[in-house]
């Protein structure tokens, strides 16, 4: 399910948020609900918060990001760049 809108997504066939929608209506429509756009907004908001709200560092972050200073690093991600 997620792999399909992924695609769509960067076709440029939808945008990032009608991707979500997608995703949340694929979900839930096994269970027999439909959501409007702005009922699935409100949820993808929700799950975002939340989602925002568990991300944390481990301890020992810090210290290995100060010994890593004098390297190039990269970082390579499927998230968002606020991330």
């Amino acid at each position: 399910m997620n792999r399909k809108w992924y695609k769509k997504f960067f076709a440029k066939q939808v945008t990032f948020q009608e991707s979500g929608r997608g995703k949340v209506r694929e979900a839930f429509s096994k269970y027999g609900y439909q959501f409007s756009d702005t009922d699935a907004d409100a949820l993808l908001s929700e799950y975002w918060e939340y989602y925002v709200s568990m991300c944390q560092l481990y301890d020992d972050v810090e210290e290995c990001f100060a010994q890593l200073q004098k390297c190039k690093i990269g970082v390579v991600t499927n998230g968002q760049e606020a991330q």
